[in-house]
């Protein structure tokens, strides 16, 4: 859950982030990381060091959706 939430809001994951937060092995993050992405959760990007993650078609659909809900911020400060 670490994960999804990590590109939800920042938009970029690494694999050592991820295994840090987790306190997982440099393989299990890994497989982690390729088993989302092959679910269309995240999209990897680069090769070895590298790499990252990224909001995949999945997490894309409901990045969008939350945004287009969102209303927009009104100053308090003026009239109407």
């Amino acid at each position: 859950m670490s994960a999804l939430y990590e590109v939800f809001v920042t938009r970029r994951l690494r694999r050592t982030r991820y295994q840090l937060d987790e306190s997982l092995s440099q393989g299990q993050a890994a497989r982690d990381l390729r088993e989302l992405a092959a679910k269309g959760w995240l999209r990897s990007y680069g090769e070895t060091k590298g790499r990252f993650y990224a909001p995949g078609p999945r997490m894309q659909a409901i990045k969008d959706d939350s945004a287009a809900r969102a209303a927009p911020l009104r100053d308090p400060c003026r009239n109407g």
